[in-house]
């Protein structure tokens, strides 16, 4: 009865409340996979990610092969900056389900900034696959192509491709996607073009962001591509 009325509460966007029933579920159930689950799931509402850690634990210790548990941990791990550990519950993930688009895009993510480059390229392909109209994606395959230190990773060519269609896709000239284009198109040796869209991309940021970003355009201006020393 406590789990099922957790279970209501959750659905009515009262994590608080559910938590209570959750925790009385498990002093009378310790090993009820889906208490700890959905526990895990109200406790990452109410942003509190390292308690929800060990209750998404605890559910693959009683069903090692549940892909959602898997991938919510990933989530949780890689918002912890716990990288290496978030990859390899991606990639059970997605041994159980290969076609779990969540699962491929955050692997590719986490490997992309641990500096997997040919990992992550393929998990966004994989990803794309499933989901041809996400921008997000479009956005990481060309910002890894464009911009990977791998050489066999980067094609200049497919990174304006994609960098145009995120843009098209979120119908908005975000700085970070006008970013993408222009290292796009420095690695396809078009810096005319780079500059045009980096002074653009500075233009529209503040802040620190804007340094980062008058950096990269330096670099255009001399001719030179970027590499994204992750």
């Amino acid at each position: 009865v406590h789990y099922y009325l957790g279970k209501v509460q959750q659905e009515l966007n009262r994590p608080r409340e559910a938590i209570v029933h959750y925790r009385d579920t498990l002093s009378l159930k310790p090993d009820h996979f889906d208490a700890h689950f959905n526990y895990g799931v109200a406790l990452r509402m109410l942003n509190r990610p390292q308690e929800a850690i060990p209750h998404y634990q605890e559910a693959l210790r009683l069903k090692p092969d549940d892909a959602e548990a898997h991938n919510n941990l990933g989530n949780l791990l890689q918002r912890s900056g716990r990288l290496d550990e978030a990859a390899v519950h991606y990639l059970e993930t997605l041994r159980i389900n290969p076609d779990h688009f969540e699962a491929n895009y955050n692997c590719g993510v986490a490997l992309q900034t641990l500096g997997r480059s040919q990992e992550s390229l393929e998990r966004f392909q994989r990803a794309l696959q499933l989901k041809s109209d996400s921008a997000e994606v479009h956005y990481r395959l060309a910002w890894a192509l464009a911009t990977s230190p791998e050489e066999a990773v980067r094609d200049g060519e497919r990174a304006v491709r994609h960098a145009r269609r995120s843009i098209k896709l979120t119908r908005r000239e975000y700085p970070f996607l006008l970013d993408t284009l222009a290292a796009a198109h420095a690695e396809s040796g078009q810096f005319a073009e780079a500059v045009k869209w980096q002074e653009k991309a500075v233009e529209l940021t503040q802040g620190d962001q804007k340094k980062v970003l008058s950096a990269r355009l330096a670099l255009y201006q001399q001719g030179k591509p970027y590499r994204d020393s992750n």
